[in-house]
């Protein structure tokens, strides 16, 4: 219905109500049909929008039986207090192949004292922690390391200093590897011991200082 004819509609009502006569027009009822066609599309699409958000919201919640749909956060390892001399992985038959397994989410790196210093022998001097690209990446220099020659060898000038890394993954569990801070130099998780180069070294001891 175009303006002018709702206009002239509304005005004969409004002139049969001031006679006293029940308007003659169906202008009245064509508005009340009117407001409640626009009620129901008000209603209707108020109802959209709330299923739409109920919807969306249920891609944020956990899904059962499923874990969550982003790994949580992996809390470094504490140090122990003293450094055995040994290391052990129980349970991880695959370090038979490879010092340390890809992709840890944090390491803790650990240093002890050696003889030389004024410290107890073999008691814990400093740590520090990596996280996410910085420790899969120091796993990669471990593992690019050469396996030591065949046969009996000689380790001078080893003043027992050493550091204990613990790699933890967000798949669950941990796998320590010791590095031998002078003589040999080399880095074992106590199946597979690898010589660890110069620039390992390196920069294990800007994250925790020398022996």
């Amino acid at each position: 219905m175009s303006g002018p004819d709702l206009e002239r509609q509304v005005s004969v009502a409004l002139r049969d109500l001031v006679d006293g006569q029940v308007p003659s027009s169906p202008i009245f009822d064509r508005l009340a049909d009117r407001v409640r066609r626009r009620r129901r599309r008000r209603l209707a699409g108020t109802a959209a929008v709330l299923v739409a958000g109920a919807v969306a919201a249920t891609g944020f919640l956990p899904r059962p039986g499923g874990g969550d749909t982003a790994p949580g956060a992996v809390t470094p390892a504490t140090c122990p207090d003293r450094d055995s001399g040994q290391v052990s992985n129980p349970d991880r038959p695959e370090l038979s192949g490879t010092l340390v397994p890809d992709n840890p989410a944090v390491a803790t790196i650990c240093r002890y004292h050696g003889a030389a210093a004024s410290e107890p022998f073999g008691t814990l001097a400093r740590s520090a922690a990596l996280s996410d690209g910085a420790a899969a990446s120091l796993a990669a220099d471990l593992n690019a390391g050469r396996r030591l020659p065949e046969g009996p060898r000689s380790c001078p000038m080893d003043s027992g200093g050493s550091i204990r890394i613990i790699f933890a993954y967000r798949r669950g569990g941990t796998v320590t590897v010791r590095v031998r801070l002078a003589g040999c130099r080399t880095a074992s998780n106590g199946r597979t011991e690898l010589l660890t180069s110069q620039p390992t070294q390196q920069q294990l001891r800007d994250l925790v200082g020398r022996p």
